[in-house]
């Protein structure tokens, strides 16, 4: 049995009986359209969620609609977010979705029903089902995308700054304020102050982990300077003759990096004045 031939082939037998040009630019764009059609490899297709009757979606982020009696192949747009749309029509009215989502709603169970759909490599137009999984808020703002790795955001010395100088509504340690600071989004750092995300980030002097002191109280700090008052802490710490033990915990668990990130952060001056109270 021999091959059957291809699209195209069909088609270059055809351009023989094209006898002018407005003739062959419409078999090109009879060839064009016949392609859009054809299934790809691996290709499967669900009826769009609340658009079954008129619209299709594919396991590999392809739209397609019938409205007409006639099939087409939707062309993807794009948006200030960079997640590639398609216009949707129903009842006279147009909807502008997410394609990434049509896909997911489609093909990928939710169980749990997370809220967000994520690109896994970070390509927002790669809308093939693999490249898809459902994740929480927390999941989603937990990682960026850097040369097709997966990377955290934020590094566990910004999130401890973070959650230690957080005040609500403060105009310098405010969500807002954090936010800027770091150049990251409200809703992440508020998940992080609110122990949402990045739950694997703690101090080790935390719950269960902490040691047994082994030194002398030395008084409280206080200031409205947040590197001030560690800094004045970690001074009378090494100062106290009792503190071998506690020395040595924080220089091996690189404590006082807290300290130089802060001070990069610009997030207080390490200068300090004590003034002893009774």
């Amino acid at each position: 049995m021999k091959n059957e031939p291809t699209v195209s082939e069909l088609f270059k037998q055809l351009e023989k009986f094209v006898t002018t040009k407005y003739e062959a630019k419409i078999l090109k764009e009879c060839e064009k359209t016949l392609k859009s059609l054809m299934d790809l490899p691996n290709e499967k297709w669900c009826g769009v969620t609340d658009f079954e009757e008129m619209y299709k979606v594919s396991t590999r982020g392809r739209i397609k609609s019938s409205h007409f009696g006639k099939e087409t192949i939707l062309k993807p747009q794009g948006s200030k977010d960079d997640y590639l749309k398609v216009s949707l029509r129903k009842d006279g009215r147009t909807k502008l979705v997410d394609i990434h989502i049509l896909v997911a709603k489609a093909f990928i169970p939710n169980p749990e029903n997370k809220p967000v759909v994520h690109h896994k490599d970070g390509n927002k137009h790669n809308n093939c089902v693999e490249n898809l999984e459902w994740v929480t808020y927390g999941e989603n703002n937990n990682y960026t995308y850097q040369d097709g790795a997966k990377k955290r955001i934020l590094t566990a010395d910004i999130v401890r700054i973070i959650r230690k100088s957080y005040i609500p509504k403060h105009p310098e340690f405010g969500i807002r304020a954090l936010a800027k600071r770091f150049n990251v989004k409200e809703g992440l750092v508020r998940q992080v102050v609110h122990n949402i995300t990045y739950k694997d980030v703690d101090c080790d002097c935390a719950g269960v982990t902490a040691a047994e002191p082994t030194m002398a109280d030395i008084g409280i700090c206080a200031s409205t300077d947040i590197l001030a008052v560690d800094q004045a802490c970690a001074d009378m710490v090494y100062a106290a003759h009792d503190s071998h033990d506690l020395k040595e915990r924080i220089e091996t668990r690189a404590g006082l990096r807290q300290l130089s990130a802060m001070a990069e952060a610009k997030l207080g001056n390490p200068q300090y004045e004590i003034i002893e109270i009774d």
